[in-house]
């Protein structure tokens, strides 16, 4: 009798149909994964934005990455920035992803 073993995958991936950011892999780039907000209707446009058909649904650790936000998307700690101590990037309130992965944008940068 052969018994096959499944390992559950663990880290954060992103919910963009297409995007192929999961965190393992991105380790040396500089990307952030986001929560979908609890807002219901900011909440709905992300969940649209997703592109994953009618009935999908985000699960509790579902997350964007950062690439399908623009700079300006995000709030900027000038206090951390000048002392260089990096922490987590956090998007502005009622912000809404609007960059594809092929997007010719410049990529986010790194803001702290």
């Amino acid at each position: 009798k052969n018994i096959i073993y499944f390992k559950k995958m663990t880290g954060a991936y992103c919910s963009v149909k297409g995007c192929k950011k999961y965190a393992p892999q991105i380790r040396n780039e500089d990307i952030s994964f986001h929560n979908f907000p609890k807002d219901d209707n900011l909440k709905q446009q992300w969940i649209d934005f997703c592109q994953r058909g009618k009935n999908w649904i985000p699960k509790q650790y579902s997350k964007i990455c950062s690439r399908h936000f623009n700079t300006e998307d995000f709030e900027a700690n000038y206090m951390w920035e000048l002392l260089n101590i990096s922490t987590k990037r956090r998007l502005h309130n009622n912000t809404v992803p609007s960059r594809r992965e092929n997007s010719e944008e410049e990529d986010v940068k790194k803001l702290y």
